[in-house]
């Protein structure tokens, strides 16, 4: 997060890593799960933009510790800024977008703050058509990625039809929703260089063990810090 928005926002910062935390907790600990807090987070902000009564109460609360309406879009839209002019050799990528079944219409000022607060695209598509609809959302995902994030939705998640075991607190295998009607994407893409280094010639390949009963070799590596210790030589110095 850029330096200048952490001072005077400490409440969204702890908002964040509470919500990241508390994500973590929701994995089952016999899986690996890597998961950006952020990209959460701004898909839940679109959301508020739109929310209304007890739903925003609670998104409020979760994004931002009860700041206003007014302060969580400043917030947010800045940080979104922030994140797409990042400098020192590093690219950032944002892809936000609300798309909605065709058969509805969004409102104009809603689709106007999160078009211009959130750089969102809003487009409407034919639901009916999943298979279509996905490779549409797929291709904006992956242009707006750099080409790194491929099937970011199927033609199962336009339906409102998803896969599922540990992932709730009951498993109910596979559940759907009466008819997706509409979908809000956020993916998030990175590029930059470490500031040290790795050595290619500091590359091994261990075992890595992604859970007890489960492993298998990998390249992995390992960071060398070399201490240096001065000594001198003092005339008429005594130990």
């Amino acid at each position: 997060m850029p330096a200048a928005l952490l001072g005077a926002n400490s409440a969204f910062l702890k908002a964040e890593t509470d919500f990241g935390l508390n994500m973590l907790r929701q994995s089952p600990v016999t899986e690996q799960v890597v998961v950006s807090p952020i990209s959460v987070i701004f898909a839940l902000a679109m959301v508020q933009a739109g929310a209304k009564g007890k739903t925003k109460d609670q998104i409020n609360k979760v994004i931002s510790n009860g700041a206003t309406d007014d302060e969580i879009v400043e917030f947010y839209s800045d940080l979104a800024r922030d994140t797409l002019n990042a400098s020192n050799g590093v690219q950032t990528r944002i892809a936000n977008a609300f798309f909605l079944d065709k058969k509805y219409t969004v409102e104009k000022p809603y689709a106007d703050t999160i078009t211009e607060k959130y750089s969102a695209k809003v487009e409407a598509l034919d639901f009916g058509q999943a298979q279509k609809t996905a490779k549409t959302i797929d291709a904006f995902v992956s242009e707006n990625t750099a080409g790194k994030i491929q099937n970011f939705v199927t033609e199962a998640t336009v339906r409102g039809e998803w896969l599922t075991t540990t992932q709730l607190p009951l498993s109910l295998g596979r559940f759907r929703f009466p008819g997706a009607s509409s979908l809000i994407i956020n993916a998030v893409y990175f590029a930059g260089k470490w500031a040290v280094p790795f050595s290619k010639g500091s590359t091994f390949n261990k075992t890595f063990y992604s859970t007890e009963n489960s492993k298998k070799e990998v390249e992995t590596v390992f960071f060398f810090h070399k201490n240096h210790l001065i000594v001198a030589s003092l005339e008429g110095a005594s130990s």
